[in-house]
């Protein structure tokens, strides 16, 4: 899984593995959710934030959500 760190927050942007030689099917949450916070956790990192996309599958996992406001100039 790869992340960016800025200003003590984990950005997480992509995982990638070979399907075809998976040791079990955790394998895609051990790499992207659950080893990382352990890692995070130890560095004393703030936030993770996984991005805008699945969120059922992500709040399902223990993620909290946040609010988003978004605005719009017409020019």
């Amino acid at each position: 899984a790869l992340f960016f760190l800025f200003r003590n927050v984990a950005f997480a942007r992509i995982v990638g593995m070979d399907y075809a030689f998976l040791p079990n099917v955790f394998t895609y949450f051990n790499l992207l959710f659950y080893k990382p916070l352990i890692k995070f956790i130890s560095i004393g990192l703030d936030k993770i934030d996984y991005g805008l996309g699945s969120g059922y599958v992500k709040v399902s996992r223990g993620c909290l959500t946040d609010q988003l406001h978004g605005y719009l100039s017409i020019l």
